[in-house]
Formats: structure tokens, C-alpha cells, sequence
């Protein structure tokens, strides 16, 4: 093992693979400052191929967020462009009384393993569709998606589940969004 003081933001992982790590499997440990997880996550993501799994620690209610499931009010888009490249799990919470000084929010350790099961989808195009699925979250689909998709073809989708388009997207499975994200883009 070998750890690495570098800024997370800045490094370029795979550059720090080729040089220290070839043949090796990496994974990433890290206890990230809670005020940048989103972006640090995002730059991990980004290079989520080369590691072997990524486990953090992170604030609670960000994790939870992250690790959210359909119909809940933590899920979304995030939620899903994670999913789409990661399987999530919840290694344990830490009590914020395991800090000194003790911090105002309680921590969870989150693992993300590379999906091996990955989307047949377009990457790019999918997370377009979740965005506006998404943008406005006490919308239903019909106001998020009119102008934008086909509604006839989204509700052709929906009926297959008992849905219509007065659902809101965050009610709506992965399978679900990923049957009508490619139905509007054949």
C-alpha cells in the first residue's frame, strides 16, 4: 500500500497509475471534506474505471442521497448518474461523537464498486434526459419534459408500468427512466 498526499481535485489519476500503480488494483480511501464531496465524488466518477472500489466517508445525509432509492424525496439525479456507473452500499454511519471537536452532522462510510452490469445507454444523451426529468422536482414529467421529448412516446412507456405523465420523475425506478430515455432517442 502507498499513500498518495495530493490534491483530489487536481491529481491526474490516471498519469499516478501508469507511474506508481501498473498491473495493480486501486482502490481509493479517503475521509473527503464534506463542503467539496459532491465534486471530489464527481472527479472519482470521472475516472471511476480505473479503481477497483472507491470507499469514503462522507456526510450522512449526502450519503443517503447518493445511495437513494425511487420515491423517496433523497432521489434524483445525482442518485442516478452515480448508479449509472457504481454499485453503492453503506459500509456504517459514524456517530459525530467519534471527532474531537465534535462536528453539527453525522458521517457514513459509503463503498462504490464499478457496475459490471453497465447501461446500454449513451452515457451523455442519458444524463441530458435525467437532468430535465429532474429540473424541476415537484414537476411531473409532462411539465419537465414537454418541448423537449415526445410525450406521446413517454406515455406509451409509462402505460407499459400503470404510469401516466402526471408522475414525477422521482417516483420513476432506473428501469424505468432508462425504457423511456430510449424509446425518445430511437
Amino acid at each position: 500500500a502507498e499513500i498518495i498526499n495530493a490534491d483530489a481535485m487536481k491529481i491526474d489519476y490516471s498519469e499516478l497509475i501508469k507511474e506508481k500503480f501498473v498491473g495493480m488494483r486501486v482502490c481509493v480511501c479517503a475521509n473527503l471534506p464534506y463542503y467539496i464531496t459532491s465534486p471530489i465524488i464527481m472527479r472519482l466518477l470521472e475516472n471511476g474505471g480505473l479503481f477497483e472500489s472507491i470507499t469514503v466517508m462522507i456526510q450522512k445525509e449526502v450519503a443517503e442521497r447518493f445511495m437513494a432509492e425511487a420515491g423517496t424525496k433523497d432521489y434524483g439525479y445525482i442518485t442516478l448518474v452515480l448508479k449509472y456507473y457504481f454499485n453503492i452500499s453503506k459500509v456504517c454511519d459514524v456517530s459525530k461523537y467519534a471527532f474531537n471537536p465534535v462536528p453539527k452532522v453525522e458521517s457514513s462510510v459509503v463503498s462504490f464498486v464499478p457496475r459490471k452490469d453497465k447501461l446500454d445507454v449513451d452515457a451523455d444523451g442519458y444524463f441530458k434526459f435525467l437532468k430535465n426529468a429532474f429540473r424541476q422536482k415537484r414537476k411531473n414529467l409532462r411539465n419537465n419534459l414537454n418541448g423537449l421529448y415526445d410525450l406521446d412516446i413517454v406515455l406509451q412507456v409509462l402505460n407499459k408500468y400503470g404510469l401516466d405523465l402526471s408522475v414525477r420523475a422521482e417516483s420513476l425506478s432506473e428501469e424505468i427512466l432508462v425504457d423511456i430515455y430510449k424509446s425518445v432517442t430511437r
